[in-house]
């Protein structure tokens, strides 16, 4: 594949220099073997985070905050707080970590985190006060 790539830059250069109109086909060709010949280019995955919350008279009330790595390999922080349910999705390479705590007295709280729409964590409809953790391996 390097061949023709390098083929492909050297046919573009010399057909640039004539000023040719094929110049950007080869442009073209080049860089579509180029892309889709890169292992390192991952594609972005949908990620998501979904908590699960009483939602009758009293609502049960939750904060607490996730981690996600962006396409750019940054960590990216995003806080949560709300009543009944959360859901949240964006594009990047995998949660880092989320967690999540039941702030009312009352009612049941669960979490779930997806890629690419499969499950990859879900505590269960849980009654407790305690933090609900989820931390990728």
């Amino acid at each position: 594949m390097t061949k023709v790539v390098n083929a492909n830059l050297i046919e573009l250069k010399n057909a640039a220099l004539r000023n040719q109109r094929r110049c950007r086909t080869l442009l073209v060709c080049a860089l579509v073997v180029v892309f889709n010949g890169c292992s390192s280019a991952a594609a972005p995955k949908t990620l998501g985070i979904n908590i699960r919350g009483s939602v009758s008279v009293t609502p049960t009330t939750f904060s607490g905050y996730y981690i996600f790595e962006d396409m750019q390999g940054s960590e990216v922080r995003r806080n949560i707080q709300g009543s009944g349910n959360f859901n949240d999705v964006m594009q990047g390479k995998r949660v880092l970590l989320v967690t999540v705590r039941r702030t009312s007295t009352q009612g049941v709280i669960g979490l779930v985190v997806t890629s690419d729409s499969e499950i990859i964590y879900d505590s269960g409809m849980l009654q407790t006060n305690e933090l609900i953790v989820f931390e990728s391996p």
